[in-house]
């Protein structure tokens, strides 16, 4: 299992999707984005209407493989990993200047682990939505290279036994986000109010 976790992790290639009826130059753009394990096509497009701009979708695997794949992005901080390789350039297409970018679960990680491969602009902000990854993480890598990073981590999402924090209450209240409704590890519920 995990072995095939790995090897996802080495070769998988996401597709990107671009906002319906806009330009498919992701120089146009100084937004991108990226989901997680859950998402669907459908939701990539949708995020990518909703941010305004190009989102990098992953395909799934199966949940077993793909919760492997997300151990390799955590444990291996990016290093080969073809997901954040492939977000990364992505990343150098955009406009110049300050960019906003979008991960949502397991594309927290991506987003994150893509500052190997690539050099956010100085002022850029990391939008990362119930990420798997630790507050400390991704905080330390915006002090690190001048980033504003937006971390949620909503109570009752099962992400956040992935991603304790210092909070007991939000790391507990993800065991019974194991058994609700897909909506309360969705894009919609993570960026909602």
């Amino acid at each position: 299992m995990a072995g095939y976790g790995l090897a996802t992790y080495l070769t998988e290639m996401g597709e990107w999707y671009f906002p319906e009826g806009g330009s498919r130059d992701f120089g146009d753009y100084d937004r991108i984005g990226t989901g997680g394990i859950r998402d669907t096509r459908e939701s990539a497009q949708l995020m990518a209407n909703e941010i305004g701009g190009p989102v990098l979708y992953n395909p799934s695997h199966g949940p077993i493989n793909d919760v492997a794949q997300s151990f390799w992005q955590k444990v291996l901080f990016g290093f080969g990993a073809s997901l954040a390789r492939q977000f990364a350039e992505g990343v150098r297409q955009l406009a110049p200047g300050p960019i906003t970018v979008y991960g949502h679960s397991q594309g927290a990680i991506t987003v994150v682990n893509a500052a190997s491969y690539v050099e956010y602009p100085r002022g850029s902000t990391l939008n990362l939505a119930a990420p798997p990854i630790s507050r400390l993480h991704s905080g330390l890598l915006g002090g690190l290279r001048g980033l504003n990073v937006i971390y949620r981590q909503n109570y009752f999402d099962v992400s956040a036994l992935y991603a304790p924090s210092f909070n007991p209450l939000k790391f507990l209240s993800g065991l019974p986000g194991i058994f609700m409704t897909p909506y309360a590890h969705s894009w919609a519920r993570a960026y909602g109010p």
